[in-house]
């Protein structure tokens, strides 16, 4: 049974497609950065399982960058030339490479950003500009305001 389906939505780029079945997370499509996570750049017409993630609820693709919520952590892969998948680097990732975001529930991508739900608070990385790359990525954690 599939449980989410994601698409990038770029139209300028190749297609990447993301689906969750069985609580596995599967990749096809365009792979120039690693987004498809089986650890190769290479194009796959058909899906492919992800590295090894187990237990996954949530995914999203966007602009050469995936991530998964698998258990409670989320994990990130894929493009990260402006630090968008958050792990503190620069460094593109082939196969999903684990954020510091624990308890995560929900995850989503954008265009050089990224977020992850966790409880009642989200960490989000986000360009200090929309309308041009970033130089450099801000991490924010968001706190949920009592009422």
């Amino acid at each position: 049974m599939v449980l989410q389906i994601a698409q990038q939505k770029a139209a300028d780029v190749d297609r990447l497609f993301a689906a969750i079945a069985e609580r596995l997370a599967y990749c096809w499509g365009n792979n120039d950065y690693g987004q498809i996570g089986d650890g190769t750049t290479e194009t796959r017409q058909a899906p492919v399982q992800v590295g090894n993630l187990s237990g996954v609820s949530a995914i999203s693709t966007d602009w050469g960058t995936t991530c998964a919520v698998a258990g409670t952590d989320a994990y990130c892969w894929g493009n990260n030339e402006y630090g968008q998948l958050g792990d503190g680097t620069e460094q593109n990732r082939r196969t999903p490479t684990r954020i510091d975001v624990r308890g995560a529930t929900e995850v989503s991508t954008a265009a050089y950003g990224g977020c992850a739900a966790a409880g009642s608070s989200a960490t989000a990385t986000s360009p200090p500009s929309r309308w041009r790359p970033p130089k450099a990525i801000r991490r924010v954690r968001i706190q949920p305001i009592a009422t």
